[in-house]
């Protein structure tokens, strides 16, 4: 994904109008036989982007770009099997595969579960829309794995739509007027970014306001005296989006070498 100038200033429309989406991103191209360069299906705008991208916490768009680690001088094969081990947060772990001659030959083929695959697939969008809105790529990744499990085609019965389960409504504000737009999932995070960045300001230092104001809505947090309000299922969904947050910035760290920690 390549986005324009007007999306560093935050121009929502304008951004959207001149961003180019390429192809889905697939981890899958950056196994340890091709970890040191993006594979055919990548989109190498979105992963030079990332180049510069400094912290742990973009460590998961680079991995999958086969971008080197930060700290490192050159690009370091990471082996299937490490990744799996080190990104497998978003379901069950991959079933153990049948006996096989050799450890590589059985990581190798050891498949991947569906929502591991979409979360990592978004990794390099996800980081580049996080550096452009001044968001942790982790916080997103967070939301989205509780949110849809990273599923652009996701409906609520409320209908919230796409990735981040953004309402019509919500993403109107940012100048997305079509809902079918935010089963784009470029789009959809994009938007989702500009909102959780909005909410940042409003509460800031507070991310349990943040989520439970991206989850009730601003309104109902106010209502409550500024505390997340009483609704189950606002409180678990605080809950759950700040321990899969913590669980991403552990896993972020380890795909760090120590020096650079």
């Amino acid at each position: 994904m390549q986005l324009g100038p007007a999306c560093a200033l935050g121009t929502i429309p304008a951004c959207l109008r001149q961003a180019t989406f390429g192809p889905a991103v697939l981890l899958l191209a950056a196994t340890a036989a091709t970890a040191a360069s993006p594979g055919p299906d990548l989109d190498a705008g979105t992963c030079a982007a990332l180049r510069d991208a400094a912290g742990a916490k973009f460590s998961l768009g680079r991995a999958a770009c086969g971008l080197p680690a930060e700290g490192t001088p050159a690009p370091q094969p990471v082996p299937r099997a490490r990744q799996a081990q080190q990104l497998q947060l978003y379901g069950a772990p991959p079933a153990e595969p049948a006996p096989a001659p050799t450890p590589a030959t059985a990581a190798a083929d050891r498949p991947w579960p569906s929502s591991l695959r979409r979360a990592l697939s978004l990794a390099p969008v996800v980081d580049e829309v996080a550096r452009i809105q001044d968001v942790d790529p982790l916080l997103l990744h967070a939301i989205a794995r509780v949110e849809s499990r990273h599923d652009a085609g996701a409906v609520s019965p409320a209908g919230a739509r796409g990735v981040m389960q953004l309402m019509p409504a919500t993403a109107a504000h940012y100048g997305v007027g079509d809902a079918g737009t935010l089963h784009d999932a470029a789009t959809n995070l994009l938007v989702g970014a500009r909102h959780l960045h909005r909410l940042q300001q409003r509460y800031p230092g507070e991310l349990p306001l943040v989520l439970a104001a991206y989850n009730a809505g601003e309104g109902a947090v106010e209502r409550h005296g500024r505390r997340i309000p009483p609704y189950r299922e606002t409180q678990d969904y605080v809950r759950q989006v700040l321990h899969e947050y913590d669980r991403l910035r552990t896993a972020a760290e380890s795909l760090l070498p120590t020096a650079a920690r």
